[in-house]
């Protein structure tokens, strides 16, 4: 079952990331923006993801760095070792805390030091020689599920209006059955969806997860696929100062339907 949910975590990541080497073995993207319609300019290519909440595993962020390829010239590499990574945490009380991130291995960044609580704000940083990418996202509060039943073969879930909230990944679960559904809330108004999964409901119990994206990683997720196709490249879109790709976060609650 864990591997059954990590493996949609993955796929789930690798929508809306920069990473071109996951993105390209699973669904057959490239995943680098295209510019071929403009003069190539090297530089960064960033994805920085903060998660809070209830959650599949322990991991609450995820960050890669990696060169920007010319289509005509690979021999630069994807990776990015030497990056200096800085973010800092503002919390509600305006407390600040500073961190720097290291390199892993592949494109991958770390800190086990981070923390992550609703409605902090962070602010991001990634310099390389003469590049530098900035960004900042205010953490969702965590979604409010008023109300999740099983009617028959759907289920239904209501979840609270909320401002902070501007995209909705929900999962399903029941038992090594797994089923997951994007929805975008309207403004100041409750968000109703009625799920349909693609097995039998059994009277097992149902687990209900909603991720609740902030307004950086919504604008990215939805204007980024809109031109997803088979061995396309990626549209030019970005939501980082000074670069391409995204940073932001993500607050997530679950809830048991009996």
């Amino acid at each position: 079952m864990k591997k059954r949910i990590a493996i949609v975590m993955l796929l789930a990541l690798v929508v809306f990331t920069g990473c071109v080497k996951i993105g390209e073995y699973y669904v057959g993207l490239n995943m680098q923006p295209d510019l071929t319609d403009s003069p190539f300019e090297p530089g960064l290519n960033v994805f920085g993801v903060l998660k809070c909440g209830s959650d599949f595993d322990t991991i609450n962020y995820h960050f890669e760095v990696q060169n920007m390829l010319d289509l005509q010239d690979w021999s630069t590499g994807l990776e990015v070792p030497d990056a200096q990574i800085q973010l800092t945490r503002i919390s509600s009380s305006n407390e600040a805390l500073n961190y720097d991130l290291s390199f892993v291995e592949g494109a991958g960044y770390k800190n086990n030091s981070i923390e992550t609580l609703p409605g902090d704000r962070w602010e991001y940083r990634c310099m390389k020689d003469s590049f530098e990418v900035t960004s900042s996202c205010i953490v969702p509060n965590l979604p409010i599920i008023d109300q999740s039943t099983v009617e028959g073969k759907e289920v239904k879930i209501i979840i609270e209006a909320d401002s902070t909230q501007f995209l909705y990944l929900v999962y399903v679960f029941q038992g090594d059955n797994v089923y997951s559904e994007f929805k975008v809330p309207q403004p100041n108004l409750t968000t109703e969806l009625f799920i349909s999964p693609e097995w039998e409901i059994t009277s097992s119990p149902v687990q209900v997860y909603v991720c609740a994206y902030d307004r950086q990683l919504r604008e990215y997720q939805t204007t980024s696929n809109t031109f997803f196709k088979p061995n396309a490249f990626r549209p030019s879109f970005s939501t980082v100062n000074g670069g391409y790709g995204t940073f932001g976060a993500i607050a997530i609650s679950t809830k048991i339907i009996e």
